[in-house]
């Protein structure tokens, strides 16, 4: 599933391959523009669309996914009680439009409440903390089966630096362990759903290596993950063409479905790369 974060409404035109014979299509929608090559979707922080929004939604998107409501903080802020309030609208909202849902994200460093790596006033033990990485999986992936398509099983657990993966409380508390048993955990609540390791990055090397070593090792560990993330941050004129079909390539040769789950292209320099803009 392609997810696409656009900022405007544009006017497409889809030209056919030299030598297919296939007719020019003119469309001003984008959802059937692409219709026949990916799926077309946006991220929605809530369901208060204004009718030309609601119209804009209808009119370009095929799927959808939120924005935050489905992260931790928001979900579960406390271990004894999850509000599925807003996802549930948004996933509700979703289907009335015959529009599908991409579920993010289970298992994130950021927008995580403290209480999972907390007991009492010290730091939890390890298998308290996996237990509840666990029982939080189970309950929200679990709460939408078979409502969702796919899952962002977790989100930006790869290194910027030269550690090969983050140094996060979910590393410290469990170990690197913490991604496979949480993809482990994703499909056991939800078989059907599609499941994503999701990350900014991730088409230029090192840190495209580093995440195709983490996919391999997740799948050693009989972890099932069906494909990958790659979160477009980019720049107008430093768009790394070469870089993207590399990464989408390699990802492609070890068994892995590519997304590209976020898309948001600058006409103007900014001072931050990648996702922190």
């Amino acid at each position: 599933m392609l997810c696409f974060m656009v900022r405007m409404s544009l006017l497409v035109t889809i030209l056919p391959q030299p030598g297919r014979g296939e007719p020019t299509t003119k469309t001003d929608s984008l959802r059937e523009a692409f219709s026949n090559t990916f799926l077309l979707g946006t991220a929605l922080s809530g369901t208060r669309l204004n009718p030309a929004e609601r119209d804009l939604l209808r009119l370009h998107f095929r799927a959808v996914t939120p924005e935050n409501s489905m992260k931790a903080q928001s979900v579960h802020p406390e271990e004894s009680r999850y509000d599925f309030s807003r996802p549930d609208a948004l996933v509700a909202m979703a289907g009335s439009n015959g529009l599908v849902v991409n579920g993010h994200t289970l298992v994130w460093h950021f927008q995580c409440p403290d209480w999972f790596f907390a007991d009492g006033g010290k730091a939890a033990g390890r298998e308290r903390v996996l237990q509840r990485m666990r029982d939080h999986i189970a309950t929200v992936a679990g709460h939408y089966a078979g409502r969702v398509q796919s899952w962002d099983v977790v989100n930006e657990a790869v290194s910027d630096g030269n550690d090969e993966l983050r140094n996060s409380k979910w590393l410290s508390s469990i170990g690197p362990e913490f991604v496979p048993e949480a993809f482990k955990a994703a499909r056991a609540a939800d078989p059907k759903a599609r499941l994503y390791y999701n990350d900014y990055g991730i088409e230029l090397p090192p840190k495209r290596d580093k995440a195709l070593r983490l996919l391999r090792d997740v799948k050693k560990a009989g972890a099932p993950v069906d494909g990958v993330g790659i979160q477009g941050h980019w720049q107008l004129d430093r768009i790394p063409f070469r870089e993207i079909e590399a990464a989408i390539t390699a990802f492609h040769e070890e068994g892995l479905e590519v997304a590209i789950t976020e898309l948001d292209i600058d006409v103007c320099s900014r001072a931050n790369e990648g996702a922190d803009a």
